[in-house]
C-alpha cells in the first residue's frame, strides 16, 4: 500500500475535497489512502454495494501518513459498515466534519456521538430507502 504515494505522490498538498466511488480494499486500505490527503476537508464515498474486502479488527499493518483536518463536509452515499466509521474516528483521532449527509440511521448515531461539538449542517433525506431504521 505504501507503493500509492507514487501515484498521488504530488496531490495530496493541494487537494482539499475526495470523492471515492465505488472503493475496493479492506477498511484499514481506503483509510490509508484518505490519509496520504494531509490538507482534506471534504470527504464522500459512494457505492452501490458493500466491497470493503474483510479484515482481522486488529490489523495495524499500516500506518497512516497523516489524520486529515476533515473540517469540511462528509457524504456517506453507501452501505459503509459502522466498522468502517469507527476505524475512521480511532485511526484519525476523532472526526470535525461541519456538515454531514449521513443515509443510514446506525451510521448516522455513531457520527453524531462523534461531531456532536463541531457540526454545523445535518441533512437528512427522508425518503432514503437505508434509512428506514427510526
Amino acid at each position: 500500500m505504501p507503493e500509492i504515494e507514487r501515484y498521488f505522490g504530488r496531490f495530496p498538498p493541494t487537494v482539499r475535497s475526495l470523492a471515492l466511488r465505488e472503493p475496493r480494499g479492506s477498511r484499514r486500505k481506503i483509510i490509508y489512502l484518505i490519509g496520504l490527503f494531509q490538507h482534506l476537508q471534504g470527504l464522500m464515498l459512494t457505492c452501490d454495494r458493500y466491497k470493503l474486502q474483510v479484515e482481522p479488527a486488529d490489523d495495524l499493518s499500516l500506518v497512516l501518513p497523516s489524520a486529515p483536518p476533515l473540517r469540511g463536509w462528509l457524504k456517506l452515499t453507501c452501505l459503509a459498515r459502522v466498522d468502517f466509521l469507527k476505524d475512521m474516528v480511532y485511526l484519525f483521532g476523532g472526526l470535525r466534519f461541519c456538515y454531514m449527509y449521513p443515509s443510514n440511521a446506525e451510521r448516522m448515531l455513531l457520527l453524531l456521538d462523534a461531531r456532536a461539538k463541531t457540526l454545523e449542517v445535518l441533512v437528512l433525506c427522508p425518503v432514503d430507502p437505508r434509512g428506514k431504521q427510526p
